[in-house]
C-alpha cells in the first residue's frame, strides 16, 4: 500500500496546532477562573452587600484562589477558599453565609461567553 505523500508533516502540523490549541485554551479558562474568584471576592462581602460573610480578619477572601490543570485529558479550573474553616462558613446555617455556590451561579450564563471571548482576543476564531 502506497503512503499518500505528506502524511508525516500533515501529522506534525497537526500535533503542533493541538498544542497551541491547549495551551490557549488553558490560558482561557485560567482568565475565566480569575474572573470568577474575583467575582466571590467583591461580591460575598456581607458588611457592603448583605450577601456571604463578615470576613474580620480578611484571611478567608484573601484565600480565595483558582487553580488550573489538565487530569485525564479535561481542562480543570478549581475555584477554592484555602482557610481551614472555609467549609464551615460555606455550608453551617443553611446557607446563610454561602460564597462559593452562589457566586458560581451569578456567573454559570457567563462562563463560556468568557472563554470564547478569551480565545477570540487569542486569534482563535470559534463557532458559537
Amino acid at each position: 500500500m502506497e503512503e499518500i505523500e505528506g502524511v508525516d508533516e500533515t501529522r506534525k502540523n497537526l500535533k503542533v496546532f493541538e498544542r497551541k490549541l491547549i495551551d490557549r485554551l488553558v490560558n482561557a479558562i485560567e482568565l475565566v477562573a480569575i474572573a470568577v474568584a474575583a467575582h466571590i471576592k467583591v461580591t460575598y462581602q456581607r458588611p457592603l452587600t448583605g450577601k456571604g460573610f463578615t470576613d474580620r480578619t480578611v484571611a478567608l477572601r484573601q484565600s480565595i484562589t483558582h487553580m488550573v490543570r489538565i487530569e485525564r485529558g479535561m481542562i480543570v479550573a478549581y475555584i477554592f477558599a484555602g482557610m481551614e474553616y472555609a467549609p464551615h462558613v460555606e455550608f453551617v446555617v443553611g446557607g446563610k453565609y454561602a460564597f462559593m455556590l452562589p457566586g458560581f451561579v451569578d456567573m454559570k450564563g457567563m462562563i463560556i461567553p468568557l472563554i470564547m471571548k478569551e480565545m477570540k482576543k487569542q486569534g482563535l476564531k470559534l463557532a458559537a
